[in-house]
């Protein structure tokens, strides 16, 4: 099942080095846009920030794949996050966000957990 959030690939920005420091800049607005306005999700703790180009984000990097194509994949990374007020569920506590940059900005295109 291909996600229905994938960005347009004309909108697609090359992310720069300094991509993980901007992802962690919008990392407040990502949660909202992922997990919406639960309290329990407003304190969170990034466990990785993980570019889906590369050979180490395996399995991520084919579900990115999967659901957006190769070039979006590319251009994307992985976030995988600990929400501690979710405990101790070890499941709720856990998100990973698929993130890419756009023309207008940092934004979620897949929640997988």
């Amino acid at each position: 099942m291909k996600s229905e959030n994938c960005p347009k690939p004309g909108k697609l920005v090359y992310p720069g080095k300094n991509a993980e420091n901007e992802i962690q800049a919008a990392l407040p607005e990502l949660i909202r846009e992922a997990y919406g306005e639960d309290p329990r999700y407003k304190e969170w703790e990034v466990k990785r920030i993980i570019s889906l180009k590369d050979p180490k984000s395996s399995p991520y990097s084919n579900i990115a794949i999967h659901q957006c194509g190769k070039r979006t994949a590319n251009r994307s990374f992985l976030v995988e996050l600990f929400f501690p007020q979710f405990l101790p569920s070890a499941s709720l506590s856990q998100g990973q966000i698929f993130v890419a940059k756009t023309k207008d900005g940092w934004t979620v295109w897949f929640r997988y957990h």
